[in-house]
Order: structure tokens, then sequence, then C-alpha cells
């Protein structure tokens, strides 16, 4: 399920080399945690733990399943999971009811996979159970609060998916459904409290230009990014914990309340 573009790598990475967007500063809170230690659990893995345009992607992937004590990927797609060459186990299985025993990992990831979860609590309580006490998850997905996703998410699923295979040479089979019923600030940490997580800090930040590869696009929508708040950039960037035991860092004005509309 990983957000896999098909443009060339060199031309993209020479391109943004010097940028702190989204997938940069994903890779580097991923390569801060990451010890001999680790065991790690990537959701919606596809073929690779990050993208592939990043430069030196491919030595710090390595680096990482070197590293790393235990990688574990689970995808719905059978063929994406089976093609990961940075992982030491694969499954394939639904990240809403996942196929571990608890206390089974230190760290889980999501690299733009929340926005297609259609029950993202669930995912949520789920990263909760089989995280030890202590243990972080990090996800970056999109936010709602950005201009342009918001008027993404009201094109209908038959113009939006040309215009995305487009834009952003992206191969039909690695276009999937979204839902952004988790893709705000405020339904974010609500989720995280209502799963028994504590929120270590969210951050607005630009992912890569979606219209890189559209010129006129790829002009209107920097001129956006330029004008909007930083409360509305682009993506949202998660580092939560789990709490250790007898710790409860959940929000009063919430905790033990499962009202939160947005986030089923």
């Amino acid at each position: 399920m990983s957000n896999c573009r098909t443009w060339p790598p060199t031309q993209f990475a020479t391109q943004f080399r010097d940028e702190r967007y989204a997938e940069v500063a994903y890779r580097d809170i991923v390569l801060s945690l990451a010890t001999q230690n680790t065991e790690w659990l990537d959701l919606g893995c596809g073929r690779s733990l990050l993208p592939y345009w990043l430069p030196g992607a491919q030595e710090v992937q390595t680096r990482l399943r070197r590293i790393c004590k235990r990688i574990a990927g689970i995808d719905l797609e059978d063929a994406d999971v089976h093609q990961n060459p940075y992982i030491h186990e694969r499954y394939v299985g639904n990240i809403e009811q996942l196929p571990f025993p608890d206390a089974s990992f230190n760290l889980v990831t999501a690299q733009m996979v929340v926005e297609h979860v259609q029950t993202p609590l669930a995912m949520l309580r789920e990263c909760a159970r089989v995280l030890v006490p202590g243990g972080h998850l990090v996800f970056v997905t999109p936010n709602l609060e950005n201009w342009l996703i918001a008027a993404a998410g009201i094109i209908p699923p038959r113009v939006k998916r040309p215009l995305v295979a487009i834009a952003q040479v992206r191969r039909p089979n690695d276009i999937f459904p979204v839902y952004y019923r988790m893709n705000t600030l405020a339904d974010i940490e609500k989720g995280l409290a209502l799963a028994g997580m504590s929120s270590e800090w969210i951050e607005c930040i630009d992912g890569s230009p979606d219209f890189f590869n559209v010129p006129l696009l790829d002009r209107i929508e920097r001129w956006i990014r330029s004008v909007q708040p930083q409360a509305r950039r682009s993506d949202l960037l998660v580092h939560a914990r789990k709490p250790f035991i007898g710790q409860d860092l959940r929000r009063p004005e919430i905790a033990g309340s499962d009202d939160c509309p947005a986030v089923k």
C-alpha cells in the first residue's frame, strides 16, 4: 500500500535533495529510533520501507534491515509485500486486526497508510496492543485541513484516479481508495487518546510536491503552499508512544469516552 511513484528517482531526488519534506522527516525519525534492539512492524509496507526516490534510499533501507533486530511488514497486497527486500518477515493481512501477540514490537510505523483505513481507531488500538509499554508509533498521513487535500477529497474517484496516475506517474494498481477518517490534528489526538496512547508531537509539514510532473499544476501547488498557514501544510507527521504500565497520559476531557465520530 506504500505510496509508489514511478518517475525516475534520480531526477526527483536531485530536484529535492536539500528540501525537508515529510518523507525526509519520516525517514529521519525512523533512523533516530532504530537500534540493534528494535523490533519493528511496518503497516501497509508495500515494496519498500521508504520512498525509493529519496537520496540514498536503498542504502538507508539496507542499513535499517541490518541494524534492527526484527522488521516485520504487513500489507493487504500479497505481491507487494513479497517484493519488499528490506523486511525480515512478510505478512498479508488487515492492519485493523493484526496477527501478532500482545507486546510484540517496540516500533510501529505507517507511511501514507492511515488515510486508506476505514476504521482508524481499530488500527490505533491494535498498534497499542502489539507495542510494548513505552513503544513508539510513527506515521505520516495527509492533512485534510490542507486546501488541496480537502479539494481532492471531494473529487469523484473516476476523475481522481486518472489525474493521480498522470500527475504522479503512478501505476493504476498503486492507487488505493482513501477515506480520510483520521486526517486532522484534532482527530488524530482524539484517536490516540481513545486508543490509550500519548502524543509525543504532531508536526504539520509539507510532503513532496504532488504535481511535479505537470508544470502548470506544479506552479499552482507551489503558490498555494507559499500562502497557506502552517497548520494547513499537506501532511501530518505523528510520533506517539504507548504509556508505561500504570501511566495514563490520555487527555482528561476525553479519557474513557468513545465519542469520536470522525475516528471510527
